[in-house]
This record gives structure tokens, sequence and C-alpha cells, in this order.
């Protein structure tokens, strides 16, 4: 009975240093996995970062040309006014010049 429990203490002793072994490998792939998805994450990190980089400067040029077409349209708007201005203060000053001699030629009949 003795030399059973010897053998099979050995044993015992024998699968625990094996399953020591496997879980010590186990251990060393989990945390090969778990680094690899830590790396993972901070590339898909990097480019998700990169690509709202990239999209926040595709707005800030879209906007840069909304606002220079804007500024373009508004000095455009700003030349047609001056121009249609600068017609009707022709024909008032026309007018006026009209509308005196007509009151010279008034002032001569009296």
């Amino acid at each position: 009975e003795t030399i059973v429990n010897e053998k099979f203490s050995k044993k015992q002793k024998k699968f625990q240093s094996i399953n020591q072994t496997q879980k010590q490998v186990l251990d060393l792939k989990v945390k090969k996995v778990r680094e690899h998805n830590k790396k993972t994450e901070e590339k898909i990190y990097q480019i998700r970062n990169a690509k709202q980089c990239e999209q926040e400067e595709r707005i800030k040029r879209s906007n840069d040309a909304e606002k220079k077409n804007l500024r373009f349209i508004h000095e455009k708007h700003q030349r047609e006014k001056a121009r249609v201005d600068n017609v009707l203060s022709f024909y008032r000053e026309r007018e006026l010049n009209f509308e005196k001699k007509r009151q010279m030629e008034i002032q001569e009949k009296i």
C-alpha cells in the first residue's frame, strides 16, 4: 500500500508539474494575446484619430472655400450697388438740372 501511495504521489506530482507548466504556457499566451489586442486597439485609435483629423481638415477647407465664395459674392454685390448708386445719382443730378432750367425759364417768362 505504501508503494502504491508513493507511485500515486509521484504521478500526482508529475501531473501537477505538467499542469503548472501548461498553466504558465497558457498565461504567456494570454499575455501575448492581450498585448496584441492592446496594440491593435492603439492602431485603431490612431487610424480613427487620423480619419477624424482628415475630416476636420476637409470641413475647414470647405468652410474656408465657402467664406471666400461669400466674400467674393459680397464684393460683387458691393460693386453692383456702387454702380447702381452712380447711375441713380447721375439721373438725379440730371433731373435737378432739368428742374433748375425749367424754373429759370418760368422766372424769365414772368
